[in-house]
């Protein structure tokens, strides 16, 4: 009876408040939290790969609580749909929240500024050991000094305290023990000018990147009908073709995603009361410190393995839940593809 319900997740505009309100807030949590957490606070990177935990558990939210919450709301007033069609986020503003979401995790961690800021100031520190850096002016000659943060130190025409506020705390950091500095005390104003230099640089480059899918794309999803995994995870959370207007995606309707999630979920809070109580409650891996790695010396037992390149890896063995969860999304041609790729590395690159 319920498959005849039409899915008002599947009509009507993208453009909504609650797209762009969800979208904004997406980008705010990742762009703008993202990096304190994973820095600082410290546990399970919110963008650690290309399947961003931080960013999922974000399309969890809002698939399974935000929109399960005005569905019951509805049924429990009896309002007959006004409050699930006023307030759920459909399908296709699911799919805009997503897009604005994933896109927005290039930056922080793991993307972009694991590198930006430090290749910037990096050459400096390493300036005192590189004779040739000096004798050749590499970087006071060659390289403009709008590109790096104020002082510019290729002239000599800079002050101590300057110096010492600017790069040698990004070296050796401004805290002092366990407290923690101010936004206001960080030396920002330095890093004005070369951001504006450097930005649009930066928002070409993406743009140039996402505009790549379009050359791609048709050759390597339609001709060669190659599947897109992380596309798939972030498809199966705006899928609710089967929610019976609901508007709750099916992947939470299926028991075998539940009975994967609720274990991992688990070992992770573990893992997130050690940090807040670590004298009451041991962290997952000080409990069980050969749960999801071990070593095995491979190499070792099969010396003929050791001619195959980058083999040195089946050493030491990991468990990836992200790379479990993967599995349950993807094909299983993919998934079949991704076990056998190593043991047929190891065959036939020994010989």
């Amino acid at each position: 009876m319920s498959n005849n319900i039409p899915a008002e997740s599947d009509s009507g505009s993208i453009f909504t408040w609650r797209s762009i309100v969800f979208g904004f807030l997406g980008i705010f949590l990742m762009s703008g939290l993202g990096g304190y957490h994973d820095q600082v606070l410290g546990g399970t990177m919110m963008i650690g790969n290309h399947i961003p935990a931080g960013a999922f558990s974000y399309f969890i939210v809002l698939g399974l609580f935000w929109n399960g919450l005005w569905a019951l709301a509805d049924r429990f007033f009896k309002t007959g749909g006004a409050i699930r069609r006023t307030m759920i986020i459909s399908s296709r503003e699911l799919v805009f929240v997503m897009v604005l979401t994933l896109v927005s995790c290039f930056p922080p961690t793991s993307g972009l500024f694991r590198y930006f800021h430090r290749m910037l100031m990096m050459p400096w520190y390493y300036l005192s050991s590189h004779a040739d850096w000096e004798s050749y002016e590499l970087l006071s000659k060659h390289m403009r000094p709008q590109i790096f943060p104020k002082p510019w130190l290729g002239d000599g025409a800079f002050s101590q305290i300057d110096y010492e506020r600017v790069y040698k705390n990004f070296f050796t950091g401004m805290a002092k023990g366990n407290e923690t500095v101010p936004l206001w005390k960080l030396p920002l104003d330095a890093w004005v000018q070369p951001l504006i230099i450097w930005a649009p640089l930066l928002i070409l480059l993406a743009l140039a990147l996402i505009s790549l899918q379009f050359l791609v794309h048709r050759q390597w999803g339609v001709h060669e009908q190659l599947s897109y995994p992380v596309a798939q995870v972030a498809g199966s959370f705006c899928d609710m073709k089967g929610s019976g207007g609901r508007g709750v995606p099916d992947i939470f309707s299926n028991r075998l995603f539940w009975w994967g999630f609720v274990p991992v979920l688990c070992l992770l809070l573990i893992d997130y009361f050690a940090l807040w109580f670590p004298n009451s409650v041991p962290a997952a891996i000080e409990a069980m410190p050969d749960f999801k790695s071990w070593h095995l010396p491979v190499n070792d037992k099969i010396p003929i393995l050791r001619k195959v390149p980058d083999i040195w890896c089946l050493n030491g063995q990991t468990i990836y839940f992200t790379i479990i969860g993967l599995a349950f999304f993807v094909s299983s041609e993919v998934s079949l593809t991704m076990g056998l790729a190593p043991i047929l590395l190891g065959i036939f690159g020994s010989f």
